[in-house]
């Protein structure tokens, strides 16, 4: 997280820059008589563009287009440019007209998803980093059966080695819910450890009944359990990781299409 602010400072002082620049040409041209809103809606059009080659340096990562954290970098910074752009061609946070309105809302959305998305880019790599465990967000379903599969495995071993069918039968009313997919999908989201609340609770007041021979099966079963919980994190934070683009993107590049169409009919109603 500090590294990523350290990186925020100059492509924060370049927009800071654009916008002052901006700003005082606007207020030059409301002086003279000429047509700043014009500027300020050109400027956010090119803002926006600019926002959009982010998502192309992503897909051509083949070609050496400059540094992933540096684009990043600056497209928060020109992101929060393009709001403050946004609000000096509007002159409001919710403009007049329909379509206008439209454009504002479709426009706040891809806004507020940007933020939840540099929370989530700069936050949830590190917190899977600090896991200790690496799994690719791919292979989590072939994981989570072999887990399925090495617990039931580790019941049967035991009913046959201690004759007795109590771990078997726990697993059977409990534990299966849990190893069957992954599970506490929210609560990880959130920071909560719901997940390993609910393996303690789960785990240790069954140990008074079982023999000597059963807890060997359930200290297994409890070390598949916290593997589990792991995958079961990867799942979370990498599934939002992945569905939060196929939110954004598209989102933006619906602003793009609103904003030129509202830039083709106020041309065509100057003509």
């Amino acid at each position: 997280m500090k590294n990523f602010f350290i990186r925020l400072c100059v492509p924060s002082l370049l927009s800071l820059i654009v916008f002052l620049a901006v700003y005082f040409w606007q207020s030059y041209a409301t002086l003279s008589l000429g047509s700043p809103r014009e500027i300020t809606g050109w400027s956010l059009v090119c803002v926006i563009v600019f926002l959009m080659l982010f998502n192309l340096r992503k897909k051509l990562q083949a070609f050496n287009l400059g540094i992933v954290k540096i684009w990043f970098a600056l497209h928060v910074a020109f992101g929060i440019l393009a709001v403050a752009f946004f609000l000096l061609h509007t002159g409001s946070i919710w403009p007049q007209g329909l379509y206008e309105q439209l454009l504002a809302l479709a426009f706040w959305i891809v806004s507020l998803s940007g933020i939840v998305g540099v929370y989530i880019t700069v936050t949830f790599p590190r917190r899977l980093t600090d896991t200790g465990f690496e799994i690719i967000y791919e292979k989590i379903p072939e994981e989570i059966y072999n887990l399925k599969n090495e617990a039931e495995k580790a019941v049967t071993d035991c009913a046959k080695d201690s004759g007795e069918q109590t771990l078997v039968d726990h697993y059977n009313q409990t534990l299966v819910w849990f190893f069957r997919r992954p599970r506490f999908y929210w609560s990880i989201l959130f920071g909560g450890q719901a997940n390993k609340a609910w393996v303690n609770r789960h785990f240790e007041p069954v140990e008074r009944y079982l023999s000597n021979v059963e807890i060997t099966y359930l200290e297994s079963l409890k070390q598949l359990a916290e593997r589990k919980c792991l995958v079961d994190e990867h799942y979370a934070r990498q599934d939002i990781m992945k569905k939060w683009l196929l939110a954004h993107v598209p989102l933006s590049l619906f602003v793009v299409v609103m904003s030129v169409w509202h830039v083709t009919l106020i041309y065509a109603y100057a003509l």
